[in-house]
Formats: C-alpha cells, structure tokens, sequence
C-alpha cells in the first residue's frame, strides 16, 4: 500500500517537473520576443546614440544594465508582493484547518530565479542588439 502510494506520488511530481520545464521554455520564449520588440521600439534612439559617435559595444553595454536593472526590479517586487500575498493565503488556510503557519524563506530558489532571469534578460539583449549592431546607422535611422 505504502509502496503503491509513493509510486503515484512519484509520478505526479515527475509531471509537475516536466509541466514546469515546457513552461519555463515557453516564458523564455515569449521573454526573448518581447525584449526584442523593446528594442525595436528603441531603434531610434540606438542610431542616434550610434550617430553621436557611440561605439557598437557602448550601446550593447547600456542596454544590457538597462534590461537587466529592470528585471531586478521586475522580479525583486514580484518577489516581495507574491511572498505576502501567500503569506496572508496560508495564514488565512492554516487558521481555518488549526494547523502551525511556516514561513520560512528558501534564498536558494530566489537567487535562482533571479540569475535565470538576468541569464535570460542578458542573452535577449545581446542577439537583439548584435542584429541591430549590424545595420548601418543611416538605416537604423530611417527606421529600416
């Protein structure tokens, strides 16, 4: 019985670890893509920074802390209103079932996400700007 019980629960975590790996590809994805219309958005802005005498690697560079102060931010008060607001849920779901609330904060998982993120945020940056990079100044101007 025992047995039977840790074979079923076993395989309900290994779905939940490919249900998350095929999501995070996804999120990664769609985070590729949008960093990439941010900086076509940008374009104008990066060929007259290029104009003004900029070198290719200086505006790779500022776009890069760019993003990547945005998605510490982005991810740091993410963090912070998702640990209340399931702190406020579980106290709510403890107090109805009279079980102890345990709040105890995993940092490894955080500093995980954080550095996928900054990973994710830096290679995003850097293709798009390296194809950007490639285009010459006048066309990036004109907004070809």
């Amino acid at each position: 019985m025992r047995a039977n019980a840790v074979r079923i629960v076993g395989g309900i975590q290994l779905f939940l670890y490919l249900l998350a790996g095929f999501l995070f590809l996804l999120l990664f994805y769609q985070l590729l893509l949008a960093i990439d219309e941010s900086l076509q958005e940008s374009k104008y802005a990066i060929g007259v920074l290029r104009a003004m005498g900029m070198k290719r690697g200086q505006v790779t560079s500022l776009s890069v802390t760019e993003a990547s102060a945005n998605i510490i931010a982005a991810t740091t008060i993410g963090f912070i209103l998702g640990r209340l607001l399931s702190a406020v849920a579980m106290s709510v779901l403890t107090n109805l079932l009279e079980m102890p609330l345990d709040t105890s904060l995993n940092l490894s998982e955080l500093l995980v996400v954080i550095s996928i993120s900054i990973f994710t945020v830096y290679l995003g940056t850097k293709i798009s700007v390296t194809i950007m990079n490639k285009k010459k100044i006048t066309a990036i101007l004109k907004g070809d």
